[in-house]
């Protein structure tokens, strides 16, 4: 069943984990690009964008790993339990190893004979690279974990850890400003010091608190849950490189065709999509894990409901933010960076409406995961996806802009929001127009109050700081009176509402009572 009290709490600890990174990003991002400068922060953006690619690995495990471990604690099966995290992190520690040899052999030779950088700067970019191998390596090891407490919705020890690593990063990046040595190595290296750092921790906090977090050798020698997870990974992993290449690609592709300038745009615009997508991540994290033990326990229709509910309270988030960003993104960039790189405004905006179109059916992607017949949407929806960076090198071989090629990924956004519910569909004889009417429909229903009101904003005051603040208030209150009464059905509205008195009425008793 799906515990309302549970998912208000994960929600809780998430949206203060991401509202305090959010924060710490844009002042981090700031200070960075302040000490490295354009060229050097470029370059950073474009070895990182090479890792990357190396990512891919660590996000297609994390999912098998996670999605395993909550159906067994749907399932009550302890012994199971054990025996996959156990075999989980002996992958890992395969897969760390994996990502240490590509990194220094195909990564190396990408970044030495493809990339453009400027002869003075090479001993560092391969210095810096190095680090980076290291720094995605040990981020590897920690999934097993990180998949323990999500499954456990143990998120606010997660939160908590999270931020504190991003709090040293500011440290590092202040500090970096007033540094006189290569800056640039510096900051990749205390990086790496600190990803390093989180990931201990995190591993003590997992074995402290529950005992399947403990590695026995034993049990990683079931050959059918070895079987399982690199089944279900194997897919996960197209899926996810095809995920990761539609940006981590393109920043490479700019680098390669396009100016320095033109990659430190895409990398800042990348930052500020970066923290939107935190935000909506929060509703993923906070109700994934109820979805999976949903399904393990049987109740497949439940599942459903909540998926495509969690899907409206997803969306809302993502355009709750991204409207009066998409109208102030000039005027933001300015306060945040005082002087961004060209054409950041316009890549912005760009990627604000892929992460909104995004959110129409992502959730969707949930039950495919919890049912675990993934195959075939993986290899559809990846094979579509993965064609965004042949899309976009033959657009810039050809001459188009920057802001073509990066278009690209809009259009295949489109494309991916209107198949995954199809193929739900093929697996649960999912309802695909009432989604359509429910989720899309009323979702562009929601959001067109909320952009008139930005719009007129934008008619009647000069752009600066007070627009910005006016646009941003006006627009939130216009987007929940918009989201409860065209967003959600009477039902959901009346459920929502009630739950909110519900936990008031209880708080207010608790007090009274004290």
């Amino acid at each position: 069943m799906i515990n309302p009290l549970r998912l208000l709490t994960n929600a809780a600890s998430l949206y203060f984990q991401v509202v305090a990174q959010v924060a710490l990003v844009f002042l981090t991002t700031r200070y960075v690009l302040a000490a490295l400068g354009v060229g050097d922060y470029s370059l950073y953006i474009a070895i990182a964008g090479v890792m990357g690619f190396m990512g891919f690995l660590t996000t297609a495990m994390a999912a098998s790993a996670q999605r395993h471990l909550a159906y067994e604690l749907g399932r009550s099966e302890t012994v199971r339990l054990s025996a996959t995290f156990s075999s989980s992190l002996a992958l890992h520690i395969l897969l760390a190893g994996v990502i240490l040899v590509l990194g220094e052999s195909l990564g190396l030779w990408f970044v030495e004979h493809i990339l453009s950088i400027p002869d003075n700067r090479r001993s560092a970019a391969v210095a810096v690279f190095h680090l980076t191998v290291v720094s995605a390596a040990s981020y590897v090891l920690a999934v097993p974990y990180q998949a323990v407490l999500t499954a456990r919705e143990q998120l606010w020890l997660l939160a908590t850890v999270n931020v504190a690593g991003s709090s040293l990063s500011l440290a590092v990046a202040i500090w970096l400003t007033q540094y006189e040595g290569d800056r640039l190595v510096v900051y990749a290296g205390l990086s790496t010091l600190i990803v390093a750092t989180m990931v201990v921790v995190q591993a003590i906090i997992a074995r402290w608190r529950f005992p399947e977090a403990t590695f026995v050798a034993s049990a990683c020698m079931d050959r059918s849950m070895i079987r399982e997870l690199t089944s279900f990974s194997g897919w996960n992993l197209f899926g996810a490189l095809a995920n990761v290449s539609r940006l981590q690609g393109m920043v490479v592709v700019v680098n390669v065709f396009f100016s320095p300038v033109a990659t430190a745009s895409l990398g800042v615009a990348n930052q500020l999509l970066g923290a939107i997508k935190q935000l909506t991540h929060v509703v993923l994290q906070a109700t994934s894990p109820q979805i999976v033990k949903t399904e393990g326990s049987g109740d497949r229709e439940k599942m459903l409901w909540a998926s495509s509910l969690a899907g409206k309270y997803a969306f809302f988030v993502a355009a709750l933010v991204a409207i009066p960003l998409y109208a102030e993104a000039d005027t933001v960039l300015e306060l945040w960076l005082h002087d961004p790189p060209a054409s950041a405004a316009t890549f912005l905006r760009i990627l604000l409406a892929v992460i909104v179109i995004d959110q129409l059916s992502f959730f969707l992607s949930v039950p495919i995961q919890a049912i675990g017949r993934i195959g075939l949407y993986q290899s559809a929806l990846g094979g579509l996806q993965i064609l965004t960076v042949p899309i976009a090198i033959i657009l810039a071989a050809n001459g188009a802009s920057a802001t073509i090629v990066i278009s690209s990924v809009l259009g295949i956004a489109i494309a991916t929001t209107f198949l995954r519910p199809l193929f739900l569909r093929r697996l649960t004889h999912f309802p695909y127009l009432l989604w359509f009417r429910r989720n899309v429909v009323t979702g562009l229903c929601e959001i067109i109050p909320v952009a008139l009101s930005v719009y007129a904003i934008g008619y009647f005051l000069e752009g600066g700081s007070l627009r910005v603040f006016v646009t941003t208030v006006v627009s939130v209150l216009t987007a929940i009176v918009s989201f409860l009464f065209l967003g959600l059905s009477r039902e959901e509205r009346l459920q929502l509402l009630g739950f909110v008195w519900r936990r008031g009425r209880g708080r207010r008793t608790a007090a009274a009572g004290g």
